[in-house]
């Protein structure tokens, strides 16, 4: 699967202590989402459709978030779900 280079740059919005600044899980993915442009959201958000529809194994997702060069790692996979999802639902609804 071709990771596109606007999904990397959505990794480097979630860095080691940004969780800490924000209020919530969600308050911390909005933060990052807003740092996107409408072109990065406009290629990220299919491509996050599709990562989601097809049910990755662990592994693989967690390849594809830690490929683009994200300091703030994902130990447990359904957590990186969550927060996939969290990001696609704020970018579904913009």
């Amino acid at each position: 699967m071709r990771v596109p280079e606007e999904f990397d740059f959505l990794t480097h919005c979630f860095w080691n202590g940004s969780l800490e600044r924000a209020k919530s899980l969600d308050e911390w993915v909005s933060n990052a989402v807003r740092l996107l442009d409408a072109r990065k959201k406009a290629v990220v958000k299919p491509f996050l459709d599709d990562v989601l529809s097809r049910n990755l194994p662990d592994k693989e997702l967690q390849r594809i978030w830690n490929d683009g060069g994200a300091s703030y790692g994902f130990p447990d996979a359904n957590e990186l779900r969550k927060v996939l999802r969290l990001i696609h639902d704020q970018l579904a609804a913009r």
